[in-house]
């Protein structure tokens, strides 16, 4: 609610001017005025009910770059302009850092090559000593000298960025104060994590992350809105459970928690399967093979090897106390990617803690009375089962009265079942 969050603004004692912020002092005049203003839209995504407004979604990444840039006093069309020259040159300032580690690289096995044909060369000079002045004047030819002054010089990633700064904002008043490498810093963190992005978006959402202590999905990283999950396999539905407790069952306020309590069944919320729950479907659920529950079913099989590669997706923080004799704590959530993301549309339902141990209970319930069912059927039905005594009275043989399906009832019973024999009771069920 918009009114508890202007509440709890001017409660905050870490920030003292904040008391002092008025919303009735400005030309909204009304907080909620406020919250549905044009200025909002590209931050929130708010909603009024009757006479409270809600904020539905927060765009974190809308925010935090607003947030850098006002106060660092740049202006939005400088930084459109900065981001269009990384993208036009992203392709030769890649080559170029490559080529500066390849000479790196390249540098030590030359100076040894240089070191072993002076060696093989001191001999020589030694031993023709009458024509040594003349073979010294041929072999003091500088070469290499020749090839450095034939060579343009090349200037770095550096000094062309600068080039470029300087002439493109020669007339702007900001030049003075941030200068090319103060706004590499301020933006992208530096030279350095520029080069170990895969482009500059990359590089401004991990500044903005780093600066705002917030975690920030990347337009091109997990996406779910366009992922088709396939409830057929382990590794989808483990996945989607996990995010889904995470939205559903943690507030902000309660970070840090438990990784290990948070993955237990008595809080995992588990995917609906995507069936008529009704009495034939239900007697064949099994619950420990269809239904996951671990990450041992999944292809991670360890919960820290799975949630760390939440980590890399910037989906969840995670800290290790393993060290100290703790455990795994999840210290931060993407609740802007696990909105706006995670289940767009909300195409996957899932049962919640309660209802799914509910939903096991009447399985159970319906599988355990159908087999008391169907036994007690075969023990009553004297015209399908007899019993001979042997010469123990002691032993006893039942015979019992199965049914294989006819080929022409394939459609019915399936592939897996067609063969197989089934009693009276089993087999009435493919026909409900």
């Amino acid at each position: 609610i918009v009114r508890d969050i202007y509440q709890q603004m001017r409660q905050n004692r870490n920030i003292p001017q904040f008391k002092d912020i008025d919303v009735k002092q400005s030309s909204f005049n009304k907080l909620g005025r406020f919250a549905q203003s044009k200025q909002l839209e590209s931050f929130i995504q708010s909603k009024q009910q009757k006479s409270k407004v809600f904020i539905e979604a927060v765009n974190a990444k809308a925010i935090t770059k607003h947030l850098l840039l006002i106060l660092n006093k740049i202006e939005n069309d400088k930084f459109d302009r900065i981001i269009k020259w990384f993208e036009e040159n992203w392709p030769s300032l890649q080559s170029d850092n490559d080529d500066e580690n390849e000479n790196e690289n390249d540098q030590q096995p030359e100076d040894q090559k240089d070191n072993e044909v002076i060696i093989d060369m001191e001999p020589n000079e030694n031993e023709n000593t009458q024509t040594g002045n003349e073979e010294h004047e041929t072999t003091e030819v500088p070469s290499q000298d020749n090839n450095q002054e034939a060579k343009p010089q090349t200037l770095t990633n550096e000094q062309r960025f600068g080039q470029w700064y300087t002439t493109e904002f020669k007339s702007s008043e900001e030049t003075s104060m941030i200068n090319e490498t103060n706004i590499i810093d301020t933006l992208f963190g530096g030279w350095s994590n520029i080069l170990e992005c895969n482009d500059i978006n990359e590089a401004f959402i991990n500044q903005l992350s780093k600066r705002f202590n917030v975690i920030l999905s990347g337009d091109s990283s997990t996406s779910d809105s366009t992922l088709t999950i396939d409830t057929q396999n382990p590794d989808h539905v483990w996945r989607s459970q996990v995010l889904q407790t995470l939205l559903a069952s943690i507030d902000p306020d309660q970070l840090p928690v438990s990784a290990s309590s948070m993955l237990t069944k008595k809080k995992l919320y588990i995917l609906k399967p995507n069936f008529v729950f009704s009495k034939k479907n239900l007697l064949r659920v099994n619950l420990e093979q269809d239904i996951i529950t671990s990450v041992k079913q999944t292809r991670w099989k360890k919960s820290a090897k799975f949630l760390k590669e939440l980590t890399k997706q910037n989906i969840i923080g995670l800290k290790d106390y393993g060290n100290t004799g703790g455990e795994l704590m999840i210290t931060d959530i993407n609740y802007h990617y696990l909105t706006n993301s995670f289940n767009h549309g909300g195409k996957l339902s899932f049962f919640t803690p309660e209802a799914f141990e509910k939903f096991c209970k009447k399985v159970n319930e319906l599988q355990q009375k159908d087999t008391q069912s169907e036994t007690k059927q075969n023990d009553d039905n004297g015209a399908e089962s007899s019993q001979f005594m042997s010469p123990d009275k002691n032993k006893k043989v039942k015979i019992q009265t199965m049914y294989r399906a006819n080929h022409r009832l394939l459609p019915i019973f399936g592939a897996d079942n067609i063969s197989e024999l089934h009693s009276k009771n089993k087999a009435r069920t493919f026909l409900w």
